[in-house]
């Protein structure tokens, strides 16, 4: 889900005085020798198929991290946003709010050893047993072992595999995601809860009881994945840009020891009766710690990171209430994508062009209006989504105004297409055509805000959407999977805007030619009427913990 700029074309004008009447989506549109459109009126599927068709061109080389097609992406952008009269939010008075994102390669020294009590050792193979994670810090650890289950701390559940657990000078194991991952009744299969499979999380709640490092073991359900070879082979000098992991030195989740990954054989050397002791797991839900006697390991994580600078694209309609404009609506759309390998382009069309340039459509319509809103509009675009949610990782850490002003924020990522994918009943996903989609979009995190719901709902009557609240707790986790959710994590109401998959999806062939503009259109303008009447609201929508 990504998305990127597109150049603005003019509207055609008439040598005659003869008026065009045109009829697009219901509206009414004059040409340019009218009163030029102002506010919703302005948002036409003509200029949002124009913006598309350039913004997903050969031009911008789809877009990818670390690729210079996507400064000059982000130039465009920043362009667009000043011909429109809005004020630049980003560092210095400029557009641009820059941050560090790096790549991350194997280097010389990694290395992972066991000790047995009578002599034995043991020296693990990278690649085949294990791999550094790429968000890891350099750094070794060596000690005894202490297995703590799945790594999950979850006091307010009853679960807690860190209490009481000393770590000190140790090296904690844990396995892979999360405990009754295919349990429907569990909290953990719950996509709000899954934050406790993140590494970063793991990795910290280890540090905070002590541990020196952390080793996390492949889950027993992903053994004959791609596991331990494919990762090393990611981290490799000759693997392509496109691919590669990458990070960002201000994400807030990277984490704070160095960790290794296991293949799930490796984690029954370290910790034998591992499995037995996840079964444990699975059938009580109760933690199992346990510290593995005659085991002592050492670690080393080795990691060349080349940075490389990172913007997102910040623009501000500023309020007209010299009180409430001191809040924000946030408006974002992440214009990265998958780049070229081998003269290839994935183009991003919907992932997320579609998204970027409704942003475009946004300033003008918010810059034309006849009345500006109360609170501000702050419209973002985010650099590093296909890399981690990177950019707005980095935003939250260093926003435009305090969290706690930020009153609601909607992400739009791939909102241009038709929902279109077999049945997955576990990931919670129905069959779904295309034809049953032409008019229907999704929206997701409405669980956190049932005033965010009503707005969209009421807006809506309006526009004339299949609007479907949905996906916000299934295993396929989408409510993770795009910039609304470092917002959320903040307890910020935040919604995901997406009219979902489809077999183009991070894909060649997600192609402007494919797009559904006069649904792109009305969507866009259900976008601005529910920033509009949120931002007007004399009263703030809350936030719903869950």
């Amino acid at each position: 889900m990504a998305i990127r700029s597109h150049l603005h074309r003019p509207r055609l004008q008439f040598a005659t005085l003869l008026i065009s009447v045109l009829t697009l989506s219901g509206w009414l549109l004059t040409s340019a020798a009218q009163a030029p459109a102002t506010g919703l009126e302005s948002i036409r599927q003509d200029e949002l198929r124009a913006k598309l068709t350039h913004f997903a061109s050969p031009e911008f080389k789809g877009r990818g991290n670390g690729a210079p097609e996507l400064d000059r992406a982000a130039e465009y952008l920043a362009a667009e946003f000043q011909r429109n009269g809005v004020t630049p939010a980003g560092d210095g008075k400029t557009f641009f709010q820059n941050f560090q994102m790096f790549t991350s390669r194997l280097g010389p020294g990694n290395e992972l050893r066991s000790e047995l009590g009578a002599g034995g050792r043991r020296v693990f193979r990278i690649g085949e047993d294990y791999a550094p994670h790429w968000l890891s810090p350099d750094g070794s650890a060596q000690g005894s072992l202490v297995f703590v289950g799945y790594g999950v701390s979850a006091p307010h559940l009853g679960f807690d595999e860190f209490a009481g657990v000393n770590l000190k000078g140790k090296i904690a194991v844990a396995i892979d995601r999360n405990p009754r991952i295919t349990d429907d009744a569990s909290p953990f299969n719950k996509l709000h809860r899954s934050d406790f499979a993140e590494i970063g999380v793991k990795a910290r709640r280890a540090r905070e009881s002590g541990a020196a490092g952390l080793i996390i073991v492949q889950h027993s359900a992903d053994s004959g994945a791609v596991g331990m070879q494919g990762l090393a082979q990611m981290l490799g000098t000759d693997y392509p840009l496109k691919d590669i992991p990458m990070g960002s030195a201000s994400n807030p989740d990277n984490p704070p020891i160095p960790v290794i990954m296991a293949s799930s054989a490796a984690g029954a050397e370290l910790v034998p009766g591992i499995w037995q002791l996840q079964k444990r797991i699975e059938a009580t839900l109760q933690p199992q710690v346990l510290e593995v006697e005659g085991v002592r390991a050492s670690l080393n994580v080795d990691l060349e990171r080349t940075p490389f600078k990172a913007r997102n694209v910040l623009g501000l309609i500023e309020g007209r209430d010299p009180t409430l404009r001191r809040e924000l609506v946030v408006v974002g759309a992440h214009y990265d994508h998958e780049g070229e390998f081998n003269g290839r382009i994935w183009p991003g069309a919907d992932d997320n062009a579609s998204g970027t340039v409704a942003l475009l459509e946004l300033a003008e319509a918010f810059s034309n209006a006849r009345a500006r809103p109360a609170r501000s509009i702050l419209l973002a675009a985010w650099a590093g989504e296909e890399k981690g949610l990177l950019g707005s990782r980095h935003y939250v850490t260093d926003p435009v105004a305090p969290l706690s002003r930020t009153i609601a924020m909607f992400q739009l990522d791939m909102i241009g297409r038709n929902e279109e994918h077999g049945a997955n009943p576990r990931l919670g996903l129905e069959r779904e055509t295309s034809q049953q989609n032409e008019n229907a979009l999704n929206v997701i995190g409405s669980m956190f805000s049932a005033d965010f719901r009503r707005s969209i709902e009421e807006a809506n009557r309006r526009i004339g959407l299949v609007v479907k609240f949905r996906y916000d707790d299934t295993p396929e986790e989408l409510l993770r999977r795009s910039d609304q959710w470092p917002f959320l994590k903040n307890r910020v109401p935040a919604v995901f805007v997406h009219t979902g998959e489809h077999p183009d999806y991070h894909q060649p062939t997600d192609t402007p030619d494919k797009i559904n503009y006069p649904k792109l259109e009305k969507i866009v303008r259900l976008v601005y009427l529910t920033a509009e009447r949120i931002a007007n609201d004399a009263m703030r929508i809350r936030f719903e913990d869950r």
